[in-house]
């Protein structure tokens, strides 16, 4: 676990990584993607079509019972390479408050942990903001392709994380 999440713990605050149920919690869900991810656009782009699905993933990382960083994993085709098993991550955000402190990297990380001990895939990709870009540089996702635009929300970068090298470490 990373350095600030014991510092946390040595003021005797409660951290806990969670799958969560779609059912339960996808109101603070949408509400996190809404204050972090679409704060000025339309509150419809914090609905993903995919959030009820079976094989769809929702994750989040609690502090003292507060959910404060959540991300989900869509299995959908990797768009450089569909024969391989793969989901997109969709969604990743950390309350202003929490950000910085190694939560978010933390919440990666037992997410890739997670599906990788429960699923076949091969791949996790996502399509990056380009101001987060070094985030998953340091957490060992790839780029591939070119800088894109998507309309409203700003560049991005295709980013993949290779879940056949946990499987090697296993």
């Amino acid at each position: 676990m990373s350095q600030n999440l014991i510092l946390y713990r040595r003021k005797n605050i409660k951290i806990n990584f969670k799958h969560l149920r779609t059912t339960n919690y996808i109101e603070q869900i949408r509400n996190i993607r809404k204050k972090i991810l679409y704060t000025h656009l339309p509150t419809n782009l914090c609905f993903y079509k995919e959030d009820f699905l079976s094989a769809t993933h929702h994750f989040g990382i609690f502090i003292d019972n507060e959910l404060v960083s959540i991300l989900t994993l869509i299995k959908n085709f990797y768009i450089y390479n569909t024969k391989l098993p793969s989901y997109q991550l969709r969604g990743m955000a950390t309350k202003t408050e929490f950000q910085r402190k190694n939560i978010g990297k933390s919440l990666l990380q037992k997410s890739l942990n997670y599906i990788n001990l429960r699923t076949n895939t091969s791949i996790v990709w996502c399509h990056a903001r380009k101001n987060v870009f070094n985030f998953y540089i340091k957490n060992e996702f790839k780029k591939q392709g070119s800088l894109f635009y998507i309309k409203n929300i700003g560049l991005h970068y295709t980013m993949y994380f290779d879940c056949r090298l946990l499987k090697k470490q296993s």
